[in-house]
């Protein structure tokens, strides 16, 4: 009986391993990996560049006011400036055309009196004033700028510079008083008497003083 257990058991033990030895192994399956390539094209964009368009002179025709550095007309630019006597008192304000002035200047003549010296160099006012008379010192202001000297009466010492220094003097308180200079009704006398652009141009027609600045004057100023 037992002889027919082992031999039962040898025989199930072979067929055991004769089965486990017919499995196949499982396959491996090594996917290709397919590696595309990616080209990129770089296009380079050709940008056509027009003519140039030139360049415009913005001051074409101008010039440098060499009173404030400002572009101003060629014409007023060369022309002489003028430098004219304004009243500053009280009775005499508001003062007119001032606002166009390059330089202003501010100083005592006589007693709590002051007076200004404008000087113009491009403007077209209508109304300027009230003008006064000249007073000696302000020759100075005149000379440091080759300016014209315009006002209306003098003092005796002006009187007597303006001839010594042969100073480009225009007095309107002369034959020059009905083209360069007129009356405004609403003001009352010495407080009246204006000139302007025109009328100062017309008189300077009239008197043989250079209208041009000296070729080789050494400004005041210089402007960059």
């Amino acid at each position: 009986m037992m002889k027919k257990w082992v031999l039962l058991l040898l025989f199930l033990s072979f067929i055991v391993m004769a089965t486990s030895c017919n499995k196949k192994k499982p396959e491996v399956v090594v996917s290709e990996v397919t590696t595309t390539e990616l080209t990129t094209q770089v296009t380079e964009e050709v940008t056509e560049v027009e003519p140039g368009v030139p360049e415009v002179d913005l001051h074409l025709g101008q010039a440098i006011n060499p009173l404030t550095g400002l572009y101003i007309s060629e014409e007023a630019a060369k022309r002489r400036p003028i430098g004219i006597m304004i009243n500053n008192l009280k009775d005499a304000l508001p003062q007119s055309g001032i606002a166009q002035a390059d330089i202003i200047f501010e100083t005592m003549v006589e007693g709590a009196i002051c007076r200004l010296f404008a000087v113009f160099q491009d403007f077209d006012s209508t109304k300027i004033g009230p003008i006064r008379s000249a007073r000696h010192y302000f020759l100075d202001f005149a000379f440091d700028y080759d300016a014209l000297y315009v006002h209306y009466g003098q003092s005796p010492q002006a009187q007597a510079a303006i001839v010594q220094l042969q100073a480009p003097a225009m007095n309107g308180l002369s034959y020059l008083d009905t083209i360069m200079c007129f009356q405004d009704p609403e003001r009352v006398r010495p407080h009246s008497t204006y000139t302007s652009f025109d009328g100062l141009m017309a008189a300077w027609d009239e008197v043989d003083f250079r209208k041009e600045l000296k070729p080789d004057f050494v400004h005041k100023f210089a402007f960059s």
